[in-house]
This record gives C-alpha cells, structure tokens and sequence, in this order.
C-alpha cells in the first residue's frame, strides 16, 4: 500500500463530520509514518500526552515523551511497525492511572494505532492469559510462554537460537538445607539470568531446574558464547542466612532454522544437547559444560530409545549377572569383602556395563526392580560363599529410588529370607549425594536396614556434599574414598592431604575407610602409610564371577604380610 500523502490527512481534518466522529470515540488515534513520525493524531491522543498538536504532529514520540521505550505505547507499536502485523495489547498506563487497550494496523510504509480505555472484562482475561504464562514462584516466563514466543519466530521466518539450562544439585542443597534455602537458590538464579539477557534475550522457567533463554539470533559462535556465560555467571556462592551454597549448570544450544522449524523439534533437541553436557560434564570431570546440538545425538536418542524397551522385556534378571571386585584388608593382605557390579549380558551388544543403561533405568522407573534383583542376586552369592566356608562380605549398591522407598527393607528381608543368606554378611553402598536427597526417609530406611543385621557404607565419599556433622546422623560404619582422590595418589600432594584428613576424621567418629580406584602399587603404600584399612582397585583384581572370587578368597585368605615399617 502507497505511503498516506499529507494532502488527504489535511483534506480528512477539513471534513467537519468526520473529524467530529473521530474525536468522539473516545479512542486516541495516531498515525505514524515508517520512521515513527506523526502524521496525524486526534484530540484525545492530544488530551492524553498533555501536548498541542503542533508538539506531536511532524515530531517522533522519542521527542515529547519521556522514556517512550518505557510506555504502554512502545511495543505494540513496534511489533506493528517491524512485524508488519496486527497487534491488539492490553497494558496497564502508569501515567494515566488506567489499564489501557491498544490496537495497531499497519498503514501504507507506516501503521495506525488506536488506544481506549479496557473494559473490566478485558483487564481481566489479560490477567488470566498473563498467568497462564507466567511462572508464579520466580515471575518468568513459563513453558507456555516459551513455546508461544517460539511459534512467533518460527511463522515469522525470524532466525533464533535456544539455551537450555539445566541445574544441578538442587534437591540435594532442599534435603541439606531445607526447602526455604532451595528456593531461595532458584530465585537467585532467575535473577541472575534475567538480569544478564539483553534486549534481544527472554528468559523462561520450564520445569523445576531447567531455564531456557531465547536468542534473537541464529548466531551458533554467539549463541555458544553467551550459554557459557549464562553458565558461568550461575556457578557461585549463594549465601541464606548461615548458609553457602553452589549451584553447578549446564547448558545445551539449538539454532533455527538450522535444528528445525518446529517448537517440539527445536525443545526435544535443546534437551538432547543438555543431556549431552550433563553426560561430557561428568566423563570430563568438570563442574559445567555447554554443547551444541548435532545430528548424533538424535541417533544416539533412538538407540536409546530401542535399549529402553529391551531393557523392560528383561528387567526381571535373566540376562544380568554380577560381577565382583575384592576389598584387601591393607595390613594384612587378606580379602574380607568384595564390591558386586552388575552387569547386562545383552545377546547382541555383548557384556554392557552400567554406564549404558542405569541411566536408562532411572529414567524409565525401572531403577527399583533392577535394585531388587541385585539385592536377591547378592543374598544368593553370599549364601553360595558361606556355604564354601567363606565369610565373605558383599557390598551392593542401591539407588536414590529404593533408599526413599520404605517397602525396601520388606523386600531386602523377603530375598534374605529366601536365600538364607547372613544378613551380617551384606554391606549396603549408598551414593553420598543419596543422603541429601530426602534425610528424614533415607534416615528411616538405613536404620531398619541395621536392626535387619545389615552393614553401611558411603559410597564415593568426598565427592558429593554430605559432612561428618551429617554422617554423625547415619548409621554407617564405613566411608570409600572417592576414586578421584585415590588416582595419582603418590605425586599429588592435594589429594594426599584429602585422603589423609577423610581417614583420620573417619576413625575418630570410630568409622572404617576403604579406598576405591586404586591401580598402582605407589597407591597402595601410600595408602597403607596412612593407616587405611582396606583398598578396592585394579591393582588388586578387575571385576570377577563369583566362582573366582571365591578361589581368590581361598588363596588370600590365610596371607599376613608383615606390616610396612615406615607406616604411620
């Protein structure tokens, strides 16, 4: 449509009866031109700005408004004027103490707009739709608000990118330091983020750790840049009264058009990428990680997708086994326990280890029926020792799932039973990051497990976030020593000074150490040196079937090496 010429603006005022309906409509009317200059507005705009018309008319609002950008005006007249699209916008006018309704047509190379009063109604269903896509607890945008303004790029052909960010940690510091310092963190982080978006950033809460930032921009070097710094700006202290506590992120990047032209496909592919960050984070041994998405990781997803449904069809056990690694007593060379590893003898994919498919488990709800069949598995292998003349202890490992399950100790005393296996005789290995996901049951559930006879352990300790004040609250008699502090034991003195602070505090709180992950003989007398009571590692053996753990037993069981002399 032609540009409105100036002659037919001034010929429309020179009509009596037209320019009389227009100024009793109650509405403001204004025409702008494409560079935001007024070509016409009627006496209620005027009556409403305060100004004459020879302020308005030839000027830009920038001019005679203060903080246009600011105003209820602002962006439906730009949607209107960039867009070229309709635009209807109910907003609330500080100036003019009223909630106010504004419609804005595009006209010629410029648009038209009209504002009026909103009815009761009006303000009302605006109210209702601005919830429905607000998040309550941290006033974000919500997941609906995300896949609305999603949908408005993509029909607009407009290019974007997406940052998924994901938290960490965040039931853990509820079960640690309560749920008021849990939120406390998420509404942090809302601040953060939000404070750090630009103009041409949006911000949304879209589930109860995960955030995602909208980017005006196809950019995959920027988009990544500014993902690291969203995930950067996250990781640092967060102080609640007494309290400190750190959140870690990770973030996962999709760029449109490029990773689709759907909403569906662009969230499902940000949450592969973010799955992807989490995963290369944890083998990479960092703290944070940001990845971008590619076309392996869809790959990746339907396969799977195919080892979930083949891992249903066996979960009662038949094609898993176990595994078992010996715990040595250092001083005396002696095995007194052995750690069980499951195992899933796919019949195509070979011998798979837990790293393909525990995550797999926990994510489909089958965590508690694999825990149970180890836990059968393990009281079966314990009763088979016993009966060899080996009393032998087997450690296992139970998830975050079934240690919040109360009906867990029914069953760990069901496969005892069952078995006949010596309750004294198995050790439960509890993650430490476990304890801080729900205290009041886990603590239940470990103490039933010691009127059952059973023994505890913390499994990967000084790695996860539980402290020796907490530890005084569990009855657990054992620590492991994270792996990660065992590795290069001899030649780093850092964490030569952990592992040394982790076993003295240990046997002051009257508790046993045994340390994991130990492969070289320099670790082991370190080790010894420091008075650690027993070590698992492949400098004592791999993971074996029971038949040969029980041959390893019987050869070492009698050996006493004399204690090393430079111990201490």
């Amino acid at each position: 449509m032609e540009p409105v010429p100036h002659q037919s603006i001034q010929s429309f005022e020179d009509d009596a009866v037209l320019s009389a309906i227009i100024n009793g409509i109650g509405e403001a009317v204004a025409l702008l031109d494409r560079n935001w200059t007024f070509v016409y507005c009627n006496d209620t705009y005027l009556r409403w700005v305060g100004l004459p018309r020879s302020k308005v008319v030839g000027s830009k609002p920038f001019e005679f408004v203060k903080n246009f950008e600011k105003s209820v005006f602002y962006e439906p007249m730009k949607k209107c004027q960039i867009g070229r699209e309709d635009v209807v916008k109910v907003s609330y006018s500080a100036i003019l103490d009223t909630w106010l309704e504004m419609r804005c047509f595009p006209y010629g190379d410029g648009f038209v707009a009209f504002g009026r009063r909103a009815v009761p109604s009006m303000v009302k269903q605006q109210e209702l739709a601005k919830k429905a896509v607000i998040d309550e607890q941290t006033q974000l945008g919500n997941k609906l608000g995300l896949e609305e303004r999603l949908q408005t790029l993509l029909e607009r052909r407009a290019p974007l990118s997406l940052i998924l960010v994901g938290l960490d940690r965040l039931n853990e510091i509820s079960g640690l330091h309560g749920y008021d310092t849990a939120e406390a963190a998420l509404l942090e982080v809302a601040s953060v983020l939000n404070s750090a978006t630009a103009s041409h950033e949006t911000v949304y809460r879209i589930t109860g750790d995960e955030f995602a930032v909208v980017v005006a921009s196809d950019d995959i070097e920027a988009a990544l840049a500014r993902a690291e710094e969203f995930v950067e700006g996250l990781h640092r202290p967060i102080l609640r009264g007494s309290s400190q506590v750190t959140l870690t992120a990770h973030a996962g990047v999709v760029t449109a058009p490029q990773d689709g032209d759907s909403v569906v496909v662009l969230l499902k592919r940000a949450s592969l990428a973010l799955r992807d960050a989490r995963k290369m984070s944890k083998d990479l041994g960092k703290d944070s990680h940001v990845t971008l998405y590619r076309a392996e990781l869809e790959l990746a997803s339907k396969r799977r997708a195919q080892l979930r449904e083949e891992l249903r069809a066996v979960i009662s056990g038949t094609e898993f086994v176990l595994l078992y690694q010996p715990k040595v007593e250092l001083q005396t060379g002696a095995i007194s326990g052995a750690e069980a590893l499951i195992r899933w003898q796919h019949p195509r994919r070979g011998l798979l280890t837990p790293g393909v498919f525990l995550d797999i488990a926990r994510d489909s709800g089958l965590m508690p029926a694999l825990d149970s069949w180890v836990m059968r598995a393990a009281c079966e292998a314990i009763a088979s020792l016993t009966a060899q003349g080996h009393r032998t202890v087997v450690s296992i490992n139970l998830s975050v799932e079934s240690l919040s399950n109360p009906e867990v100790c029914d069953i760990l005393d069901g496969h005892l039973r069952a078995t006949g296996a010596d309750p004294k005789l198995l050790e439960i290995e509890i993650p430490e990051g476990a304890l801080m996901q729900d205290l009041d049951t886990c603590l239940n559930v470990l103490t039933q497990f010691c009127l059952m006879g059973t023994q505890l352990s913390i499994d990967d300790f000084g790695a996860g976030y539980a402290s020796f004040a907490y530890l005084a609250q569990f009855p657990v008699a054992t620590l492991k020593i994270d792996r990660s502090f065992v590795t290069d034991l001899g030649r780093n003195p850092t964490n030569r000074t952990i592992v040394q602070a982790i076993i003295r505090l240990a046997h002051a709180l009257g508790k046993e150490v045994v340390a994991e992950g130990a492969e070289t003989e320099e670790e082991l007398k370190t080790l010894r040196k420091m008075k650690c009571d027993k070590v698992q590692g492949y400098v004592i053996s791999k993971p074996v079937p029971l038949e040969v753990l029980a041959e390893m037993v019987s050869r070492r069981g009698a050996k006493a090496p004399q204690p090393d002399p430079t111990s201490i």
